[in-house]
C-alpha cells in the first residue's frame, strides 16, 4: 500500500543530504532545496555525522561543505566517489580542487539560488545515470 508520504517522496527530484557545519546556512539550504522540489533527508554538521546519515538515509545527492569544523571533507568526498553518490562541493575559500573531482559541481559561497538549483539538477541527472548503471551490473 502506497502512503501519502511515499507518493510525495516519489514526486521529488531526489533525496539530498546537506553536510554543513553552520546551522543557519544549513537551515537556509534546506528551505531552498525543498523549494526546488527535492527531499532533504537530513543535515550533518561533521564528517562523522555525514557518514552515519549516508549509511542510514541513502541520499541521491550530497551537498558537501569543504571545510567542516572537525576536518576537511576530502575523505568524505572520496567515499562518495567510491560509492558513486553524486555530490556538490561548497566552499567559501579558493581551495584548489584535486583533479579526481574535476567533474564534480562546485559552488563558491555565497552562491545565488539559481546556481544551487543548476548544481542539484546536474547531480540529479548523474544520480539517475549511476543508478541505472548499478542495475545493469556495471
Amino acid at each position: 500500500m502506497v502512503t501519502e508520504k511515499d507518493a510525495q517522496v516519489s514526486k521529488t527530484r531526489g533525496r539530498v543530504l546537506i553536510v554543513e557545519d553552520e546551522p543557519l546556512i544549513a537551515m537556509s539550504l534546506e528551505d531552498q532545496i525543498a523549494d526546488f522540489g527535492y527531499e532533504v533527508v537530513g543535515t550533518a554538521p561533521s564528517a562523522d555525522a555525514a557518514l552515519a546519515r549516508i549509511e542510514s538515509q541513502s541520499p541521491d545527492i550530497v551537498l558537501l561543505d569543504l571545510f567542516l569544523r572537525d576536518r576537511l571533507s576530502w575523505e568524505l568526498a572520496d567515499l562518495l566517489l567510491e560509492r558513486q553518490v553524486p555530490f556538490v562541493i561548497m566552499s567559501g575559500s579558493p581551495e584548489e580542487i584535486p583533479p579526481r573531482y574535476a567533474g564534480t559541481p562546485r559552488l563558491k559561497k555565497p552562491f545565488p539560488d539559481r546556481e544551487l538549483e543548476k548544481a542539484l539538477r546536474s547531480s540529479a541527472g548523474l544520480s539517475r545515470v549511476m543508478s541505472s548503471s548499478k542495475g545493469d551490473g556495471m
